[in-house]
């Protein structure tokens, strides 16, 4: 059996902070990465040793397998100090989506989160109508570590823990050096059909028939019967807020301005719907906590 597919995550993590979270050929950068095997070869030695693996884009990853390098080029990849930024894009073409956030279904674009004001993830449309995705991740200090400004990934490898970007483009997920804050997102076509069902099963009664009849407005305009499905989770802590988006529910700790916590689950947000929460700064003016919706 071929257990290249079984390589430990921790391997993983290791070589791509090894090489500052982005393909190690100059000039590319690119933070989808793949593992290459070369000392020894995985054909001949059948091991995952760290010391004789690199992480590469996918491109040069089979340059890598046609012998565009020597084993000491690519030793001499692995001990480089003097990295050029993170940057990528993501090249998806998704025109419909539903978004899910906390086990939270939130319909179409545009979509606005916001902390404090700031805007941690978004979603809009160019001229096309294809939809572009924003996001920001900052640590404690407040230093902004990564971004997305419309589907365009920077990220400053210097200061984040790991960037984990699958090679086919369906995943990223930044965490700051501290595991104190984290952003992830990801998409999968699914048939509408199966959503539709999901959703009356979930919603029983009048809201989900009111739910499973939007989503089967987004099927007459998807010609091959999928919709794209968005997944977003973080942990985003301030000096005065928490809030946690997993794969079960919205946390929101505001204890620290004096307004209670709160959780957010199974609700469905139909396509001009939005939730804010605002609470008062120390010199008594209100401030927004929280924003979720258009």
């Amino acid at each position: 059996m071929d257990n290249r597919k079984y390589l430990k995550k921790s391997i993983k993590k290791f070589l791509r902070k090894e090489v500052g979270f982005g393909c190690p050929v100059s000039g590319c950068r690119l933070p989808f990465l793949e593992y290459h095997h070369f000392d020894p070869p995985y054909s001949e030695g059948k091991i995952h040793n760290q010391d004789g693996m690199i992480a590469f884009c996918p491109t040069h990853h089979n340059q890598a397998d046609q012998g565009a390098w020597s084993i000491s080029d690519m030793h001499q990849m692995k001990k480089e100090k003097n990295r050029e930024p993170v940057k990528g894009r993501l090249e998806w073409s998704i025109r419909e989506s539903i978004l899910i956030a906390g086990n939270n279904y939130f319909m179409g674009a545009p979509f606005k989160f916001r902390v404090k004001g700031v805007e941690v993830f978004g979603l809009e449309q160019d001229r096309k109508g294809r939809l572009l995705i924003n996001s920001l991740l900052w640590n404690k200090k407040g230093e902004v570590v990564a971004l997305i400004n419309r589907n365009d990934i920077s990220v400053n490898h210097l200061n984040i823990g790991d960037l984990n970007c699958m090679a086919s483009g369906k995943k990223i997920r930044v965490e700051t050096s501290d595991s104190s804050n984290y952003f992830e997102v990801c998409f999968d076509r699914i048939p509408v059909e199966d959503l539709i069902r999901k959703v009356i099963d979930k919603m029983k009664g009048e809201e989900g028939d009111v739910i499973a009849k939007q989503i089967g407005s987004f099927k007459r305009r998807e010609k091959d019967g999928t919709l794209c499905l968005l997944t977003f989770k973080c942990r985003i802590e301030t000096e005065q807020v928490k809030i946690t988006i997993d794969s079960s529910n919205i946390n929101m700790d505001f204890t620290g301005t004096g307004t209670d916590s709160a959780n957010l689950t199974d609700r469905f947000f139909e396509e001009n719907a939005t939730l804010s929460i605002k609470g008062v700064s120390n010199n008594k003016s209100p401030i927004e906590l929280l924003y979720l919706g258009k």
